[in-house]
């Protein structure tokens, strides 16, 4: 019984271990998708920015 027990215990040590670093490569990925939302969105802007102003020296 009490190698059973430290085996459980191990396993769930690994368990976790490997869920958090699961979570950390997650994070890191959803961080990285949002930098590039983040530029995007800075694009966007710029660029209607462009567009807003050529339309107001046209009319």
């Amino acid at each position: 019984m009490i190698f059973e027990s430290q085996y459980r215990r191990r396993a769930m040590e690994l368990w976790e271990q490997s869920h958090e670093e699961t979570k950390q490569e997650l994070l890191s990925e959803l961080d990285n998708h949002m930098t590039n939302v983040k530029s995007l969105q800075q694009w966007i802007k710029t660029k209607f920015s462009a567009v807003i102003g050529h339309n107001k020296q046209v009319s």
